[in-house]
């Protein structure tokens, strides 16, 4: 198995090795890459998401999207889910 890997290790390294010396010395590298945006969604914002894709599907879907929502978080979905849905939509239909 050793031997096997131990030819890719070669070839990997005369690869590298000939894009090092491609590159001139003293020359800039690529510029740095720009830090990526988080795609995570902030933890006082998830309600507010959950009730938007939530508000416009009928029973049958609503039942669909909640089935996979812990039964504890189930029970208090009214107060943790749609609450915040609701007062936020109140603002953004309000325009206050």
């Amino acid at each position: 198995m050793t031997e096997e890997v131990e030819h890719e290790h070669e070839l990997i390294k005369t690869a590298l090795g000939k894009r090092r010396r491609r590159a001139r010395p003293g020359a800039p590298g690529p510029p740095p890459r720009p830090a990526k945006p988080s795609r995570r969604l902030p933890w006082a914002k998830r309600p507010i998401a959950f009730g938007m894709m939530l508000e416009p599907l009928s029973d049958a879907d609503r039942a669909h999207m909640m089935r996979g929502v812990p039964a504890p978080l189930r029970m208090l979905t009214p107060f943790l889910l749609e609450r915040p849905w609701k007062k936020y939509a109140a603002t953004l239909r309000n325009g206050t």
